[in-house]
């Protein structure tokens, strides 16, 4: 039987290569799309590629262009990627360690982006405590939703599922540029809407009534942590952009001030440096700060003394970045332009952030607006 085995396999080899040569007779080049053919007679559309050393024609079964289009991809990947069998099997814990080592390396991701990776990735390992055991090329979408419905069941914020998420899907990718997957399982889980934090700020008597509880807290770092709170709500700056302003950034005569940012990487989004304004709270601030070094604050955090400043004012709990809704709101309450607001707080959007997050303040600044206007 072996021989006529063989003669058989080499009968439908050459009928398949003279189909191949008839079939390509009638193919014409589709114009800026590769390995894309259009049989002249018959108009249904083909991939014809080659492949290791083997020219390979497959129907697409279309005669539209568009379906075509969004085909023709999908069938080339199947032709190049290697079938299920050929693919090495591979623990996810040889892709988690690449994963690992693409974080470190990557020359885009800021050093806080760096953490917040490796924080996520701790957490889908925790939750899903299976997965560095698992062979990377048989995991399914099926087993990603499993462990969607594990993680949400453990109370998890819609922010930490989406980061979580991010990371899982990172995983992923990896794998599929080791070549031990052809697809993305992740891709079809889809990221939790996250409701907007509604602003609870404080009245400006109720800051000010914050900041001499801060400040007459007693401790060492008492005067300290105010002024950083201070600086944060009259500068509009992050908390890392703060702890890097130097006095050569300070410019009494001209009035501006410096935000640089990390030394490496400069402002949040790699934008560099950018000049704001010493507002008249914040030069009176700055020319009462001691000049202990070349920094112009002294401390880095003041999350302790905000909270429990707030629990004895009977406030809200404030985070350091409501110290910078806060500036910016009380920009738009003084009836400060959208756009000129969001160059102060770095943003690139041109406005759009700020009017997303302070609706209700841009509203009551726009009708205060409408009362200008004069149309007859």
């Amino acid at each position: 039987m072996g021989p006529i085995n063989d003669l058989c396999k080499q009968f439908l080899t050459l009928v398949y290569s003279i189909r191949i040569l008839f079939v390509m007779g009638n193919l014409v080049k589709i114009a800026g799309i590769t390995n894309l053919r259009k049989d002249a007679l018959s108009g249904v559309y083909y991939t014809v590629i080659r492949h290791k050393g083997k020219l390979i024609c497959r129907s697409l079964g279309t005669k539209s262009k568009t379906v075509a289009r969004l085909l023709h991809p999908k069938l080339q990947t199947s032709i190049i990627s290697p079938t299920p069998e050929d693919q090495p099997a591979v623990p996810m814990s040889q892709v988690i360690e690449k994963y690992r080592e693409f974080i470190d390396v990557h020359p885009d991701l800021r050093p806080s982006s760096k953490r917040y990776r490796r924080e996520t990735l701790n957490s889908v390992l925790k939750s899903w405590s299976e997965l560095p055991g698992l062979p990377a090329s048989s995991l399914s979408s099926t087993e990603c939703e499993s462990w969607r419905d594990k993680f949400l069941l453990t109370g998890a914020s819609a922010p930490r599922f989406n980061g979580c998420l991010c990371t899982l899907r990172g995983i992923f990718r990896t794998a599929i540029r080791m070549g031990v997957r052809k697809d993305n399982p992740a891709t079809e889980l889809k990221q939790r809407r996250v409701k907007p934090r509604k602003l609870n700020l404080p009245t400006r008597e109720e800051f000010q009534k914050l900041i001499t509880t801060i400040r007459t807290g007693g401790s060492r770092w008492s005067q300290h942590a105010a002024n950083l709170v201070e600086f944060l709500a009259y500068s509009g700056c992050r908390l890392g952009e703060a702890a890097n302003v130097k006095w050569r950034d300070v410019d009494f005569d001209k009035g501006m001030m410096v935000i640089r940012g990390d030394p490496i990487v400069g402002t949040k989004g790699g934008g560099g440096s950018r000049t704001i304004p010493i507002f008249p709270a914040l030069e009176e601030l700055l020319r009462r700060l001691p000049r202990l070094s070349d920094r112009v604050l002294h401390s880095i955090s003041c999350y302790i003394a905000i909270k429990r400043g707030c629990h004895l004012c009977g406030l809200t709990p404030l985070t350091h970045h409501d110290l910078r809704h806060l500036f910016a709101t009380r920009c738009l309450q003084s009836g400060v332009d959208v756009p000129t607001v969001s160059r102060w707080l770095g943003h690139k959007d041109g406005g759009v952030l700020v009017l997303q997050t302070y609706s209700e303040y841009c509203s009551v600044h726009s009708q205060a607006m409408a009362q200008k206007v004069e149309l007859k």
